[in-house]
């Protein structure tokens, strides 16, 4: 049987490590990120703004988070999904609250249990939202999101 013990926590320690990861990554490419780590329940961990970074991106990047959260998979990946769903699947997953479909938010996962989740926001693209998660997913020992880029 397994107790609540034997499932490991997202700390702010780790938290406060990836947000730092993601945004110093998008600093180095030229990028201003918003990023924000939630926990298992979708409650804010860490947050960090990179200076001048777009004051939309801040609530982007906490839902993207808790998006992955919520699914379990990261949102460019539920943004694949719903592209081949029937459209009433899609239109009612995105009427969903805070649901966003935007690449940048992955699940954090240990073994099979979602833990957390990472959510960057505020470069160009997905593709470079991706690129810092995966920064911080790398420091920490997470496995990185592919891109879409790349597979």
């Amino acid at each position: 049987m397994i107790k609540p013990t034997d499932i490991p926590s997202l700390n702010a320690s780790l938290a406060s490590l990836m947000v730092a990861k993601a945004v110093n990554a998008g600093c180095e490419i030229g990028v201003r990120v918003s990023v924000a780590v939630v926990d298992a329940g979708g409650h804010l961990v860490a947050f960090q703004r990179a200076d001048g970074a777009s004051w939309a991106s801040i609530e982007i990047a906490q839902d993207k988070a808790y998006t992955a959260v919520g699914f379990g998979r990261s949102t460019c990946e539920l943004g694949e999904f719903i592209s081949k769903a029937p459209f009433i699947v899609g239109e009612t997953l995105l009427l969903r609250p805070r649901t966003l479909i935007l690449g940048g938010g992955v699940p954090l996962k240990h073994g099979e249990t979602t833990i957390g989740g990472i959510g960057v926001s505020g470069a160009p693209t997905s593709d470079i939202d991706i690129l810092c998660a995966n920064a911080a997913l790398e420091a920490t020992g997470f496995c990185p999101e592919a891109s879409p880029a790349t597979t």
